[in-house]
């Protein structure tokens, strides 16, 4: 029989990847930190904010990925099957029951969220600069980036760690 052509054996990977990258701007767009990362970088600097964020997203990959070769290897692959298809039953049932109780027209709980926790981090941070007094605001120029970048950091990491996506 004829050999299928290369165009025809990359057209899976060209499809998983479509459905992948599809399937993560769903999920993505509106969490926790997608607002993180628009309100922070609307108030600092974009390429500060984008380098905290992605720091944070591949310290939680790198986490992630390890979880995920150390605790099959641990246990026995059938618990931890059952174990996932519990945890995706709990989370699809919950994200469910949030959707139907969800208002129209009404903010998300995870934008006020994201603005509290955002506008409490920035009385902290105002206290700081206040205590530092002027004479420390002469000499602190890249304080504020890393501030920013750390603050960015922090908050990505802390929103998907509890993140279900």
């Amino acid at each position: 029989g004829a050999e299928p052509s290369s165009a025809a054996k990359q057209l899976p990977f060209a499809d998983a990847f479509i459905s992948s990258l599809m399937m993560i701007i769903v999920s993505e767009i509106g969490d926790k930190t997608f607002f993180i990362a628009a309100i922070l970088a609307m108030k600092n600097s974009r390429l500060v904010v984008f380098i905290g964020a992605v720091g944070a997203l591949a310290a939680m990959t790198v986490l992630s990925a390890a979880f995920g070769w150390l605790l099959p290897n641990l246990l026995p692959r059938l618990y931890t099957h059952y174990a996932s298809v519990v945890l995706f039953l709990i989370f699809g049932i919950r994200l469910l029951k949030e959707g139907y109780q969800m208002e129209a027209g009404h903010v998300s709980e995870e934008l006020e969220e994201v603005e509290n926790e955002l506008s409490k981090a920035a009385k902290k941070s105002d206290v700081e600069s206040a205590e530092e007094g002027s004479a420390g605001k002469a000499e602190a120029g890249g304080g504020v980036s890393e501030g920013v970048l750390w603050q960015s950091f922090l908050l990505t990491f802390v929103a998907e760690w509890g993140d279900r996506s």
